[in-house]
């Protein structure tokens, strides 16, 4: 409202739980728990029981003007405006669930786009935009992390009259040469900054009035990489991309070479192990009668005792003595 903003969160899409989806303008009442996600106050998704649509059309609070570091707890959830926005990547294509940081006022900042955004598939603009969104945050330990949600493809508005509406795309790439392609919104001509460094130093233009912009790189040294950006101008407006590096095919055939740095013996070992098809020998156990020759000798005389009368078969340790042949003999306890 006009007095501060907060976030909302069902815990998925609306109507899945039975809510009305809310639009911008539509004024509500919401019942629900206060929660903290990563560092965003918000209302859900826990015990909501009551989203009420009040009304629907109402004209939106006015965007506050600021610059990436305002971006602060006390703007969670309310309506910003950062002009004279100009994208890292601009010229690229814009994917879900992705943030895409930019400079402006000689700071630094950074949007977040959802997958379920207008946005999603879009090229982010390469030239100066005016940005609006809504303040959020994302952090892991509750400190920075302020970032803007555009709403969609109509919180970037170009200041230029003349943008790119495709990515730039290398293509027809060879050892000396390469063509970069691009397109924009209105009829411009055709400039190619390049260089060995980001510097760039060198262009190659083309006056022609095109939407369509196709330029030929040429006299480059193969398997090189080359820093480039494309530029179109129509009238006192122009539009850039963001430098990038692209590279020419090398005239290596591809082979790898393996270096060592000290001396190696390319001599065949003989291998140590049986062939696959050769059986494996059998080794026989040892007969238990060599493990261990023992045999046990009375020093009693025959006893004439019948067999029913007879001690048990084996003597007593009194009556007996223990021989082990010598090759085979164990120690023994006391």
């Amino acid at each position: 409202d006009e007095t501060a903003g907060i976030a909302l969160y069902p815990g998925g899409q609306w109507t899945q739980n039975g809510w009305p989806d809310p639009q911008p303008g539509d004024e509500l009442t919401m019942t629900g728990a206060l929660s903290e996600y990563n560092g965003l106050l918000e209302v859900g998704p826990d015990g909501i029981t009551n989203v009420t649509v009040l009304s629907t059309g109402n004209e939106l609070p006015a965007f506050q003007t600021i610059t990436p570091n305002d971006m602060d707890e006390s703007m969670e959830g309310e309506l910003a405006y950062i002009p004279d926005v100009v994208f890292t990547n601009g010229g690229t294509m814009i994917t879900g669930n992705s943030t895409f940081s930019f400079t402006a006022a000689g700071e630094d900042g950074i949007i977040y786009v959802r997958n379920d955004n207008e946005l999603v598939g879009q090229v982010l603009p390469a030239g100066e935009v005016d940005l609006y969104g809504v303040v959020s945050q994302f952090t892991f330990d509750g400190v920075g992390g302020y970032q803007l949600l555009p709403r969609g493809s109509g919180d970037l508005v170009p200041t230029s009259a003349i943008n790119l509406s495709t990515q730039v795309d290398q293509i027809n790439i060879t050892t000396t040469s390469f063509d970069l392609v691009w397109n924009t919104d209105v009829l411009g001509d055709s400039h190619v900054e390049y260089g060995l460094t980001p510097d760039l130093g060198m262009e190659v233009v083309d006056d022609m009035q095109v939407l369509e912009h196709q330029v030929t790189v040429e006299g480059l040294e193969p398997g090189t990489i080359y820093y480039a950006r494309v530029i179109s101008i129509a009238g006192e407006d122009s539009t850039a991309s963001t430098i990038r590096p692209y590279a020419t095919v090398s005239e290596s055939p591809g082979y790898i070479r393996a270096y060592f740095t000290t001396q190696v013996t390319t001599a065949l070992r003989p291998l140590s192990r049986p062939k696959p098809w050769a059986p494996t020998p059998t080794i026989p156990s040892r007969p238990t009668s060599l493990r261990r020759k023992t045999r046990w000798t009375s020093q009693r005389t025959t006893s004439t005792t019948p067999p029913s009368s007879r001690p048990s078969t084996r003597p007593s340790p009194t009556a007996c003595r223990c021989v082990t042949s010598p090759k085979d003999r164990m120690p023994t306890s006391a």
